[in-house]
């Protein structure tokens, strides 16, 4: 997954094969990247979908075993997260991997099968 963050003029890129963030300036210098494989609150398990809202905050479509969305702040802080495998209301049946802001800042997530 790969993101534009107008804010901060800057691209967020998900990292999928070693479960980090990238974040690059626009000219695509690495500014920071950020995560660690797991399961613990701020880890991520296979990111595959990424968007930046228009606070600059980091929305992450976490494949493999969490089937989760972690939110992170501009600079990469964990800030919550929400989800997990099942097919009750707020879990993912399968793999939420596409996710994006709209211009109301609602959060929309792909549930991948």
């Amino acid at each position: 997954g790969i993101a534009f963050d107008d804010k901060h003029d800057r691209v967020v890129i998900a990292d999928t094969t070693n479960a980090r963030i990238t974040v690059l300036d626009s000219g695509g210098r690495l500014l920071f990247s950020f995560g660690t494989k797991g399961k613990a609150a701020g880890q991520s398990d296979e990111p595959i979908g990424v968007c930046v809202d228009n606070r600059g905050n980091i929305y992450v479509g976490e494949s493999g075993e969490n089937n989760r969305v972690s939110v992170f702040d501009c600079h990469g802080l964990f800030l919550f997260q929400f989800g997990c495998k099942g097919t009750a209301a707020g879990q993912f049946g399968g793999v939420p991997s596409g996710v994006a802001v709209n211009n109301h800042g609602d959060l929309l997530v792909c549930d991948h099968h």
